[in-house]
């Protein structure tokens, strides 16, 4: 067996119309625990319409180069595994994400 065939441990069930379109839908406000500067979304977001978090009241700003310093009102987002990256401030904290989930 080719072990390549297991390069990718995240089995993904998309969203599919009708007309066998792969299609998103809309997803607001689930809650998470952050941990470990880091959230584990329940499906994987859509990059074209993009993601929004809230903790408490404020809005969090995406940053979209994995090289910039992610402070406390900054987070990143690994679109094709669903992970999003916060400030280490974040943790044991309650945030509310927005999004277009693809299945």
């Amino acid at each position: 067996m080719y072990y390549k065939s297991y390069s990718n441990p995240i089995i993904t069930n998309y969203n599919y119309s009708a007309d066998g379109d792969r299609i998103s839908n809309k997803i607001d406000n689930e809650k998470h625990k952050v941990a470990n500067s880091c959230v584990s979304l329940t499906e994987l977001p859509d990059i074209k319409m993009g993601v929004v978090v809230k903790q408490g009241s404020k809005t969090l700003i995406e940053v979209r180069n994995e090289e910039e310093e992610i402070t406390s009102d900054k987070f990143y987002i690994d679109y094709t595994n669903g992970f999003i990256y916060l400030h280490e401030s974040l943790n044991g904290k309650e945030i509310s994400v927005s999004y277009n989930g693809m299945g």
